[in-house]
């Protein structure tokens, strides 16, 4: 919708005059490479950082559901992780 509205407003000045500085601006925009590269690293980079925080956040603060149910995909006794969690 974005892209739109870019394509859109920037040829809209001949029509009236509004917007005489964004005259053309779509295409100094969509010919550069680095809005480009903007475009997917931005996203990626913000993702990254929230990804990262949730696995920090999930492998050093674990509650005991967790730590139940990686006991379970291991096949080991869960019983071990409960012992453990109610002696600290």
């Amino acid at each position: 919708m974005w892209f739109l509205f870019v394509i859109v407003y920037s040829r809209f000045w001949p029509v009236l005059p509004l917007a005489v500085v964004f005259c053309g601006m779509d295409t100094m925009l969509f010919t550069t490479p680095v809005f480009w590269f903007g475009l997917v690293l931005i996203p990626v980079t913000t993702l990254l950082i929230d990804v990262i925080c949730k696995l920090i956040y999930n492998t050093v603060f674990k509650s005991i559901t967790e730590a139940v149910r990686e006991s379970e995909i291991r096949k080991n006794d869960p019983s071990h992780v409960l012992h453990e969690s109610r002696s600290s």
